[in-house]
């Protein structure tokens, strides 16, 4: 029994087998080719956004400018206000009624002379032992 090695020069030489690309099917690809990353709506909707923006605010700028600008006119005299005289009510001349305005003009001024703040009292000190001290 011989052992034998097989010889590299005596077996035959195979190349990889390279398989042809094979294609998705036609759905697949559609839905690839259909496919669009977020960020690009994203930026779309941005600059749609800030284009719409500019536009209205440059049409608002527009419409400024053409409106005239209406200045206030002033008359060069006074409007001179009339004074209605009426008749006082019955109730304003009873004599109640009088003796009751004369009470409160009274009580104003002895409120209004009344000295609301007393300049002998000193302001309370408070102790309070909250052992602070040495």
């Amino acid at each position: 029994m011989e052992n034998t090695i097989p010889n590299q020069a005596e077996q035959p030489i195979s190349q990889p087998i390279v398989s042809a690309p094979v294609a998705p099917p036609p759905d697949e690809q559609k839905s690839k080719k259909n496919k669009v990353a977020p960020y690009v709506l994203i930026l779309f909707i941005i600059v749609g956004i800030t284009l719409g923006g500019i536009a209205a605010s440059v049409k608002s700028g527009i419409k400024t400018i053409s409106e005239p600008v209406v200045t206030p006119t002033t008359t060069p005299y006074a409007t001179p206000t009339s004074i209605v005289h009426t008749r006082e009510s019955a109730m304003a001349t009873d004599s109640a009624f009088l003796q009751t305005e004369a009470q409160i003009a009274s009580l104003t001024a002895q409120i209004n002379s009344i000295q609301i703040q007393d300049t002998t009292l000193t302001p309370p000190t408070i102790e309070l032992s909250l052992g602070f001290s040495k």
